[in-house]
């Protein structure tokens, strides 16, 4: 989470750079609590990240950085980092960290498909989320010139 969080500062200072306005404050926050309800839906079952962000709300009364951790994992409406920034860089920050470590989307979606991809339904869900994080690739480069693969600093550490 915290290597979420670090990428999608980096990101959206990036994005505020070119324009977009972002709560930064509220992305940190967000990318910081994206993974909260995981382990106990793991052990539970349901959607960590409707868990999650049912959470956050509860306790902190905050429905931005809820709506970060809701849609950490899939964006159902058309992607727009203009129009709604927060849960857009969340995701795509959440699809380039595998674990401990920053890597490429297919890399990231090999892991993801190995681990999580047991059924055809899991399967076609990855392939939808993986082709959003492509588009999101797509704006992020072309649209707003970021450079993705930059180096940036996390916990007094160069990540590339």
């Amino acid at each position: 989470s915290e290597l979420v969080a670090a990428y999608s500062m980096y990101l959206g200072k990036a994005l505020v750079d070119k324009g977009v306005k972002i709560d930064l404050p509220a992305l940190y926050a967000s990318a910081l609590l994206h993974d909260i309800a995981k382990l106990y839906c793991i052990n539970h079952g349901g959607s960590h990240a409707q868990v999650g962000a049912a959470w956050v709300v509860q306790k902190t009364g905050l429905p931005l950085i809820a709506q970060g951790v809701l849609h950490h994992v899939y964006w159902p409406w058309k992607i727009c980092f203009k129009s709604w920034p927060l849960p857009l860089i969340i995701e795509y920050a959440d699809k380039r960290v595998r674990h401990n470590e920053l890597v490429d989307m297919p890399t990231r979606f090999k892991d993801l498909f190995e681990r999580y991809g047991k059924t055809e339904r899991s399967r076609k869900f990855l392939t939808k989320t993986q082709v959003q994080g492509n588009e999101m690739e797509k704006q992020l480069t072309e649209i707003y010139k970021v450079d993705i693969h930059a180096s940036f600093t996390c916990s007094r550490r160069l990540v590339s």
